[in-house]
């Protein structure tokens, strides 16, 4: 019955002040693979290399859009960095 699927789903649902953003980002790659997502290996190497690093510890009831923000420029700058040609 669904009322039955409903609570077995809910008994298996962490408290929200336990989910991570990291949490969820791994969610997001399970999905991928299970649906097939050609964009998979660009999708993990963004959440691995730009999202994990900033945001993957913070609880996910507390991320606000100045938190966003500020994560996107220091994704932004390292992304840079990164793409820099180095001195000759």
């Amino acid at each position: 019955m669904a009322g039955e699927d409903s609570q077995i789903r809910h008994r298996r649902t962490a408290p929200p002040e336990q989910v991570t953003v990291g949490t969820l980002l791994d969610l997001v790659i399970e999905d991928y693979k299970q649906n097939g997502q050609k964009t998979l290996k660009h999708a993990k190497g963004q959440i691995e290399h730009s999202l994990l690093p900033f945001f993957g510890e913070m609880p996910a009831g507390e991320v606000d859009s100045d938190q966003i923000e500020s994560g996107s420029s220091g994704v932004r700058a390292v992304d840079s960095a990164s793409q820099a040609t180095p001195p000759s």
